[in-house]
């Protein structure tokens, strides 16, 4: 299979997973956070870190979504866990806040990137068998 045809399917299903989870978490997961008492109080200061804590909160995302691609194109999926383990690490003080919320995020996002991951193999493994079956029909 040509290296440009495996790109463009990789990255066709990679956007398509960055853009589903984003959908599905800022649709129903963000409503479902409940900040803690402390950080309530809203100063021109919260909006400001808010945004920079979503525009973080997306290169995570990126990031952990195509290293699940990885993962998944490599075969390692035992690895995926690192990912949990590290979120776990990082962020220890908001999880303990609201643990089902980040649990929630972190195993859709992952759930959708192995979904896609994998649907995007099928696909290179269909047009890799239809490729050889033209072959050989072009040689006879």
């Amino acid at each position: 299979m040509q290296f440009w045809m495996k790109a463009g399917v990789t990255l066709f299903f990679f956007s398509f997973s960055m853009a589903l989870s984003t959908m599905i978490i800022k649709k129903w997961i963000l409503p479902l956070h409940k900040p803690s008492m402390k950080k309530s109080c809203s100063a021109p200061d919260n909006q400001e870190e808010e945004v920079s804590a979503a525009k973080i909160g997306f290169w995570i995302g990126f990031l952990e979504t195509l290293i699940i691609f990885s993962f998944v194109y490599a075969g390692e999926y035992g690895a995926l866990a690192i990912i949990m383990g590290a979120k776990e690490y990082v962020r220890k003080e908001k999880i303990a806040e609201n643990a089902s919320y980040y649990l929630l995020g972190t195993l859709i996002n992952l759930a959708i990137a192995v979904l896609l991951a994998q649907l995007a193999l099928l696909v290179m493994m269909q047009y890799h068998q239809t490729a050889e079956i033209v072959q050989i029909r072009v040689i006879r």
